[in-house]
């Protein structure tokens, strides 16, 4: 695992750390990323929570998923815009079936900025300062 330390003096504030996540993935300009916490006793740090909650409280389908102990016995907590009730248990399959329905509802309805004709330097959405890097 990287030493993300090296970093620690580059922000305004000894209580901002970079962190890492475990997965994420991209469909149509939505994006969802995974954390997996490999024993059920084992929780989010506080800033990490806060941070991947802030992600997933974005409008849209961009979503956090979280997970902690193994593939047999799993615990699930999924910030995607509502309040989650806290981890709760959930089968390998069930949280397939999850990210399968996220996947397949980004695909079906891209993010704005997953329009062919978006062209770099661009607004990446209509209205947005936000542009599109030119070198991509």
């Amino acid at each position: 695992m990287p030493d993300w330390t090296i970093f620690n003096d580059c922000f305004p504030r000894s209580t901002i750390k970079m962190g890492d996540a475990d997965g994420f993935v991209e469909v149509g300009w939505w994006f969802l990323v995974a954390e997996w916490k490999h024993g059920k006793s084992v929780s989010l740090r506080n800033g990490q929570r806060r941070a991947l909650k802030r992600f997933g409280d974005r409008p849209g389908r961009d979503a956090v998923l979280c997970l902690r102990g193994t593939p047999e016995d799993l615990q699930w907590l999924v910030f995607d815009g509502g309040v989650p009730d806290g981890w709760q248990d959930v089968s390998l399959e069930d949280v397939k079936t999850w990210v399968k329905r996220w996947a397949d509802d980004a695909d079906a309805d891209p993010h704005p900025s997953a329009s062919p004709t978006a062209q770099p330097g661009a607004p990446a959405v209509p209205g947005s300062r936000k542009t599109l890097p030119s070198r991509w």
